[in-house]
């Protein structure tokens, strides 16, 4: 409610189904947490994105990174469009990847100001929002904006995850 009234912009309704991958030796939430936090360990996703406007799927792949180790706040992602979860889960597979988690997600998003705001509703898991704003370097004008439209929005920092949502629902749903 407080983006529609703050007139943000809802500019996309999705289905989303993410397969995640991690490196076939991680066996527990405390080994995959080190691995990715040391900002050399990644994450994987195959994507199965349904746009509710036009009823279109579309397979992505993306590989997500720590910008420094232990922060989770900051990512550097890279995304390309495969042509299914099939064909990509063999050249993962084939790459010492294993599936670890299947996240089955409603999306909403808004935009407001520059920024993109995502509300993820989480089978099996629950709510959650993401505020984007993209750049080319971060720097701490950006840290303290996101920060801001956080306070706007009427979240409060001890709402916060500790690190992201999909870490969260990872908690609670991954089979290691």
């Amino acid at each position: 409610q407080n983006l529609l009234n703050l007139n943000a912009k809802l500019i996309y309704l999705s289905h989303v189904i993410d397969h995640w991958y991690l490196e076939e030796h991680i066996k527990s939430q405390e080994e995959s947490d080190a691995w990715y936090d040391s900002a050399k360990g990644f994450g994987a996703r195959i994507r199965v994105e349904k746009n509710e406007y036009s009823n279109t799927p579309i397979t992505t792949f993306e590989v997500k990174r720590l910008v420094s180790p232990h922060d989770h706040s900051y990512c550097i992602e890279s995304e390309i469009k495969v042509s299914s979860v099939e064909e990509m889960d063999r050249v993962l597979r084939n790459m010492n990847l294993r599936q670890c988690l299947l996240i089955d997600k409603q999306r909403e998003i808004y935009e407001l100001d520059g920024y993109k705001i995502c509300i993820d509703d989480i089978k099996d898991f629950g709510c959650g929002i993401e505020i984007e704003y993209k750049v080319k370097d971060l720097n701490e004008e950006v840290k303290k904006g996101v920060t801001n439209m956080a306070h706007k929005l009427g979240l409060k920092d001890n709402e916060k995850y500790e690190k992201t949502i999909t870490r969260e629902a990872m908690k609670k749903l991954a089979k290691f």
